[in-house]
């Protein structure tokens, strides 16, 4: 009898553990799976957000500065064009733009109202892409330039992206007026709050794959598949080509990479977790893409496996509980049967 006993709860302990196991197994695979679907679901919405917030910035700018380009005082070159530009700058000083300035159209800055106060008066700007494009432009057109290093005003020495809108009187080409996007001002206002976690990476790349805005400033103006190759690992080239793959495509997207830690100084490549979405300014296509650790989506995993835990312990012990009841009463009936058969007959 304690032979079957043993056997029986033998039986149950081994059948309750081995069940115990594939479910803990299973259900921490799919609960890991579900919390990195919701994280890249979470980064994609930011970025989608994000790329709309950029593009509605750049948009709003630009039909600004074109409507201060229509001013038919602005070709004065007078007081009343210089209070005209203090008062634009009034209204965008909280904002990346940190200066506006008027170019005649030999390519000659002839009126700067910037943050600073910083004149720059005489300095020339004719090979700038804007400029170009100005000289055949028609009024109320806004250019949105190629990222570039400032040159002049508050911004000089920045990377930028210039917004420009023509200056034309009577039919004429009279100048350009253009302001700053200073990049790096841009990613602590737009792209630090999109952060979802410390370690978040939040980057702007135009269509070339070229870093234009990026938490981590030296990245900036290094080309992604360039970067790649001088920092290859295991399956760095694969990676590459499916960047490449899906910037032609240009949609918005999610995917798991392997990616370069830029915390630190060690180059440890680790699992992250990339959403990215695309916006256009003017005839030019840049993309948004936020990264964050997987380890930081699995944060959320270590409360649902101590739940998993308890409840498992728990129901272990509650079939223990009953298995040993069992084994009581059905001892106790062996033990009444015995003893009526040992009970001597009168």
């Amino acid at each position: 009898m304690p032979r079957i006993l043993n056997s029986a709860f033998f039986f149950f302990a081994v059948l309750f553990f081995t069940l115990g196991i594939a479910f803990y197994y299973g259900f921490g695979s799919s609960a890991r799976t579900a919390l990195i679907e919701q994280m890249l679901h979470r980064e994609q919405v930011i970025a989608r957000s994000g790329a709309n917030s950029i593009e509605s910035f750049f948009l709003l700018s630009g039909r600004s500065l074109s409507s201060l380009a229509q001013d038919k005082k602005l070709p004065g070159r007078d007081q009343e064009t210089q209070k005209a530009l203090e008062e634009f700058m009034a209204v965008w000083k909280d904002s990346p733009i940190p200066g506006v300035v008027l170019v005649d159209e030999k390519g000659i800055v002839r009126f700067n109202a910037n943050i600073y106060n910083k004149p720059d008066v005489g300095a020339t700007v004719k090979d700038r892409d804007y400029f170009t494009w100005a000289k055949t432009a028609k009024e109320k057109e806004v250019y949105f330039g190629t990222p570039v290093i400032s040159r002049v005003g508050a911004s000089e020495g920045e990377y930028i992206v210039p917004v420009a809108s023509p200056l034309i009187s009577d039919g004429q080409f009279k100048g350009v007026l253009t302001a700053a996007v200073i990049l790096s001002q841009l990613t602590n206002d737009y792209l630090q709050p999109l952060k979802i976690s410390d370690q978040t990476e939040v980057y702007i790349l135009d269509s070339q794959g070229v870093f234009i805005s990026a938490l981590d400033g030296e990245l900036i103006g290094k080309n992604v598949y360039q970067y790649l190759d001088e920092n290859p690992f295991l399956g760095s080239a694969v990676l590459k080509e499916e960047f490449k793959k899906r910037v032609a495509e240009k949609g918005e997207g999610k995917l798991q990479v392997a990616w370069l830690d830029t915390k630190g100084n060690s180059n440890i490549f680790s699992r992250k977790l990339l959403a990215y979405s695309p916006f256009s300014l003017g005839k030019q296509s840049f993309f948004l893409a936020i990264v964050t650790p997987v380890d930081d989506a699995l944060v959320y995993i270590g409360p649902i496996y101590m739940r998993q835990n308890v409840g498992f312990v728990i129901s272990f012990l509650a079939v223990l509980m009953v298995v040993v009841r069992l084994a009581k009463i059905y001892a106790y009936k062996e033990a009444m049967k015995i003893k009526r058969e040992e009970k001597p007959s009168n």
